[in-house]
């Protein structure tokens, strides 16, 4: 199974060195990972969204300012690998099925609040089809960008010679350089 991991490129560097570290919940929305700290992965191949889901995310956040998107306009896609004898699968979930699962207290009330709401709040198509894992993701698993690429990505020049450095190291040595 093919899924698919979006980040920024400074952060290629650390992943290359030790893979896809489980991240704490957004601030400001814990409740999309119930407060647990996970790695987010999609189905789709392509970060933007259509026209169609987009419309209906404005619907339910009407005062959404920025653009929809799901991760940042110069995120790197990296492409991970799962199958049924990596240790990582057996904590790998399809989203809305993991969430529904779920419930969150508030903090004021004391109520208990079922997440299965939230799969209401998604876009109908099921375009961004969204899993999360819960554990650390080896970088055995994980199709990194090729060194020129990522040596490029550390904001040096082609023509200079720290980037000329850098591209004639193996793999290996740019992750300890550049980390």
């Amino acid at each position: 199974m093919k899924l698919y991991h979006w980040t920024m490129p400074r952060n290629l560097a650390s992943i290359a060195h030790s893979g896809l570290e489980p991240k704490p919940p957004y601030k400001e929305t814990p409740y999309m990972t119930a407060g647990q700290s996970v790695v987010w992965l999609t189905a789709n191949p392509n970060p933007d969204i259509s026209a169609a889901d987009a419309e209906y995310l404005r619907t339910m956040v009407p005062d959404w300012d920025r653009p929809i998107l799901f991760g940042n306009a110069d995120d790197i896609r990296l492409t991970v690998t799962f199958n049924s004898s990596t240790p990582s699968r057996r904590n790998l979930h399809r989203w809305s099925e993991w969430i529904a699962k779920r419930i969150m207290v508030d903090q004021v009330t004391g109520e208990e609040i079922p997440l299965s709401k939230l799969i209401e709040c998604m876009p109908p198509s099921g375009e961004h089809d969204f899993w999360v894992c819960l554990t650390r993701i080896p970088v055995s698993q994980i199709e990194l960008p090729p060194i020129t690429a990522r040596v490029a990505m550390l904001g040096l020049k082609e023509d200079s010679e720290p980037y000329k450095q850098l591209a004639a190291l193996p793999p290996d040595q740019i992750v300890r350089v550049a980390a």
